[in-house]
């Protein structure tokens, strides 16, 4: 993890040296789960994760009626609001977990997204930047709600490196990969009207500038126009 440092690996050498056994420590703290654990596992990430891939953000609730099912035991649902995690851009995670008389939850996050801040916010509890938990008053449904509520109002704190990231491969996959296809049964006439589009592009980034064609509105157009160029080059030829 991230707030591992010099010392703990060091540590961790020392007691290798003086033959702790690695492979029985590993046995013991990640083989050694129920059947049920598994399951219950198996049954979260299958039926009851939801992502939303426009918030960078995931969550998992599990029910009283779910964990007996299971044959819940306590520590079953330890790590489950890390998997979410695992899922590429995906920077936030939220676990809620059915009580008697709350709802546990538990947050995850990466980078500079405020675990804690929403803990103390929103769920009567606190942690740190990454790592924090709280509890819900109301109902299960009525927890996995607000939740949704509040990734619109955190939506600021995804990180910019991430939607930029996501949003050149959704432009490449989605606008420019078509034309690329198409480019590549082209005689030299089209090319010529090809390189046309490019140099129209290139000026309109150069006009309009760079960090522009970043924004929505841009990429609209930017898309709209190729399609109107390209359209109108195979329709002359």
């Amino acid at each position: 993890y991230g707030c591992s440092n010099p010392r703990t690996f060091q540590v961790v050498s020392e007691l290798i040296n003086k033959g702790v056994s690695v492979e029985e420590a590993q046995q013991q703290v990640y083989n050694n789960f129920s059947e049920g654990r598994m399951r219950l596992l198996g049954h979260s990430l299958a039926s009851k994760m939801k992502v939303f891939p426009e918030f960078r953000a995931a969550y998992i609730s599990v029910s009283k009626e779910e964990l007996k099912r299971f044959n819940y035991a306590i520590g079953d649902t330890e790590g489950l609001v890390n998997y979410p995690l695992s899922i590429k851009n995906i920077s936030f995670s939220a676990l809620f977990v059915e009580n008697t008389n709350h709802i546990k939850v538990s947050l995850r996050s990466r980078g500079k997204f405020p675990a804690n801040k929403i803990s103390e916010e929103y769920f009567n509890g606190g942690g740190h930047l990454n790592a924090a938990g709280g509890k819900s008053f109301t109902t299960l449904n009525e927890t996995e709600k607000q939740f949704i509520e509040i990734l619109n109002k955190y939506n600021e704190f995804i990180p910019r490196e991430l939607l930029r990231k996501q949003f050149i491969e959704d432009f490449l996959l989605k606008t420019i990969s078509p034309y690329v296809y198409f480019a590549l049964d082209m005689d030299r006439k089209i090319l010529a009207v090809s390189l046309f589009i490019i140099m129209y592009i290139a000026i309109s980034i150069a006009m309009h500038g760079f960090s522009s064609i970043f924004s929505r509105k841009s990429m609209k157009s930017l898309d709209k126009n190729l399609g109107f160029l390209f359209g109108g080059a195979k329709s002359i030829i």
